[in-house]
C-alpha cells in the first residue's frame, strides 16, 4: 500500500480529532468554529470520493467514515441547541439523534443498511443548516436564525423519511429484527 492510499482514512480521523477543537470555538462564540466546522463537513464529502475514484475503499473506512459524520453532525447541533436555547431545534436534534442512534444500531448487528440519496442529500443539508444556524446565533441575526430553521425541518423531515423507509425495507425480510 502506498501513502495515497492512508488519505481517505486519514482524512476521517482528522475529522474525529477536530471536534473537540470545534467544541472549544462554538462555546467561545469564535467564527474560527464556522471555518473549522465547514472544511470537516468537506472533508466528509472528500474522503469517501477519494477512497471511490483510486479504487481504495476499506472496511475500516466504511465503519469509520458513519460514526465521524454522526460525530461531526450531532456536535454541531448540540452546539446550536446549547446557544440557541430553542425548543424547536432541541426537539429536532432529538429526533434525528433517535434516528441516528437506531439506524447505528442495526448496522452494528450486522444489518446491510445502504446509504440512500436520500439521506446523503440529508447529510448534506444538516451539514449546511448546522453552518447557517451558527452564523446566526454568532451575528445575533434573527432572519439568519428562521432560514435555518426552515432548513432544520426540511433536514428533521429527510431524517423522519430516510428512517420509515430504512424500517419499511427491513419490514420486508422475516425475521430481520428478531435475532
Amino acid at each position: 500500500m502506498n501513502l495515497l492510499s492512508y488519505i481517505p482514512n486519514i482524512l476521517t480521523w482528522m475529522r474525529i480529532l477536530a471536534i473537540p477543537f470545534f467544541i472549544y470555538l462554538a462555546l467561545a462564540k469564535s467564527i474560527a468554529c464556522i471555518w473549522l466546522y465547514s472544511i470537516c463537513a468537506f472533508t466528509d464529502a472528500l474522503d469517501g470520493w477519494l477512497a471511490r475514484r483510486w479504487h481504495i475503499e476499506s472496511v475500516w473506512g466504511a465503519f469509520l467514515d458513519p460514526i465521524a459524520d454522526k460525530l461531526l453532525v450531532h456536535s454541531g447541533l448540540v452546539m446550536v441547541v446549547y446557544q440557541s436555547r430553542s425548543l424547536l431545534v432541541s426537539t429536532c436534534w432529538v429526533l434525528m439523534l433517535l434516528r441516528d442512534s437506531y439506524i447505528s444500531w442495526l448496522r452494528s448487528t450486522g444489518q446491510p443498511i445502504p446509504v440512500s440519496s436520500k439521506a446523503k442529500i440529508k447529510s448534506i443539508l444538516l451539514f449546511v443548516t448546522t453552518v447557517v444556524l451558527l452564523i446566526a446565533i454568532l451575528y445575533n441575526s434573527k432572519l439568519v436564525f428562521y432560514f435555518g430553521i426552515m432548513l432544520l425541518s426540511v433536514s428533521t423531515y429527510l431524517s423522519i423519511g430516510t428512517f420509515v423507509s430504512y424500517l419499511g425495507k427491513l419490514s420486508g425480510k422475516p425475521d430481520s429484527l428478531r435475532e
